[in-house]
């Protein structure tokens, strides 16, 4: 069953449109990994976009995100240099509020600009990356 799902899922993404979107801050390294694996995601649907905010980077995400929207068509990136607090992974209201506002830079830029049948939004920091297993 669970192959005859798989090959019904890929069919269906080979007619279709997706935009994976996300939010990332000083990730080079993980994104390094997630790259590969979101094109592969992207190139099972008939067209697909990436968007990604990052703002604040300084270990090298921007100039790795750069040189990917530079290298493929698909890719657009929202960069910014905000002078804003990096938060650990603890749940706060400020922290929180900030992501909200990051989430709406992406969302209003994809909305102005693309039509798709389908939305992924995507942690790119994972630190052993995105699974691709089930495509």
């Amino acid at each position: 069953y669970y192959n005859y799902v798989t090959v019904l899922g890929r069919q269906k993404a080979s007619e279709q449109s997706i935009i994976i979107c996300g939010i990332c801050r000083d990730v080079v390294n993980n994104l390094r990994f997630n790259i590969a694996r979101i094109e592969k995601i992207g190139e099972l649907f008939r067209e697909y976009k990436v968007v990604l905010y990052e703002n604040d980077s300084k270990d090298g995400t921007k100039k790795l995100l750069k040189d990917w929207e530079e290298s493929n068509k698909n890719v657009s990136i929202i960069s910014e240099d905000l002078n804003t607090q990096k938060f650990t992974s603890v749940a706060s209201f400020e922290r929180a509020s900030l992501l909200a506002e990051y989430r709406n830079k992406y969302l209003n830029f994809m909305n102005e600009r693309f039509d798709s049948d389908y939305v992924m939004m995507l942690d790119v920091a994972i630190q052993l990356g995105t699974s691709t297993g089930m495509w």
